[in-house]
């Protein structure tokens, strides 16, 4: 979701007009006291699930490896791109949607960042509404991520306990998912330097503006000097603003420091050993993974084949 801060700087999109004409009335029961207590419902179901299967079932901890859910890695890396897209087109719909059961006009579209297709909500009209009011469209992305988290995690534990009987490959996929929905989960509520959804809640409930901008010119300004258009430019934004920044560039540093430290302990090794094990494995030994065996091993080997 755009914030607040990214009025007038939007990138050109396609925008999805026959979904803006959706009437308000249809999606105004979605959110609702109702439904809202269902979205808290399911958050709290998925941290119970979490914790259970933390504490009581090391079988299905979601793990690294969930990701290889198909026979070939290859095309397990393909499918999570498709999968992720997929979810967070849903993920950025269910911000739109927040936001049209409220009247605000809003622009849904799909756009391209490098080689990435992505799907983005204009919600700049939001600052038309009472500051209380923004919160239903702020937050509901991560509604519809806890949503489908829930989901996939009972659906796993049916598996498990033999109350649900789909197949094993399904089962694998659900995995897939979950992994995905809490690495979603964990960038929108640590990525506050990076302009996620939290970050939005958080500049609204402080009555900030540019808390973003604001905050970046005090993290430079602690690590070294401001030239002086930065100065300028500092000093221009609103007291409050920069009230807030003088302690919140904390959180916006832990953040980044969280993000960029999940990047190099998984991220990188894993594409550099990813190139190394294509390059030196064959297609058809690739063939003979499965998520039934042990692909945390095959990970392992990707890093140390490429060293």
């Amino acid at each position: 979701m755009d914030s607040p801060d990214d009025v007038g700087a939007q990138p050109p999109g396609t925008r999805m007009s026959w979904v803006e004409r959706v009437p308000q009335g249809v999606v105004k029961p979605l959110f609702g006291r109702v439904a809202w207590a269902f979205y808290i419902a399911a958050a709290l179901t998925a941290v119970l699930l979490l914790v259970l299967l933390l504490v009581l079932r090391p079988d299905l901890r979601p793990i690294f490896d969930d990701i290889w859910f198909l026979t070939d890695p290859i095309w397990s890396v393909f499918a999570v791109l498709v999968i992720s897209a997929i979810i967070a087109a849903g993920h950025e719909c269910w911000h739109w949607l927040a936001g049209r059961a409220l009247g605000v006009p809003a622009r849904f579209r799909v756009s391209r960042r490098g080689i990435f297709v992505v799907f983005e909500t204009d919600q700049s009209q939001l600052l038309t509404l009472p500051r209380r009011a923004r919160y239903s469209p702020m937050l509901a992305g991560l509604a519809f991520d806890v949503v489908l988290l829930a989901a996939a995690l009972l659906m796993r534990l049916g598996f498990r306990e033999e109350v649900l009987n789909h197949p094993p490959a399904f089962d694998c996929f659900v995995g897939a998912v979950v992994f995905g929905q809490i690495f979603a989960l964990v960038w929108q509520l640590s990525g506050v330097a990076f302009r996620t959804d939290s970050y939005a809640v958080l500049a609204n409930a402080f009555s900030c503006h540019n808390l973003y901008r604001a905050t970046a010119l005090t993290v430079k300004y602690r690590l070294r000097r401001l030239d002086a258009d930065e100065a300028e430019e500092l000093s221009g934004i609103s007291p409050r603003d920069r009230s807030v920044a003088n302690w919140f560039w904390l959180v916006y540093l832990a953040g980044a420091f969280a993000m960029f430290t999940f990047a190099f302990k998984y991220l990188v090794p894993f594409a550099y050993g990813m190139i190394g094990y294509v390059g030196r494995t064959s297609p058809r030994s690739l063939s003979t993974r499965s998520c039934s065996g042990s692909p945390w091993r095959w990970w392992r080997y990707c890093w140390a084949s490429s060293r």
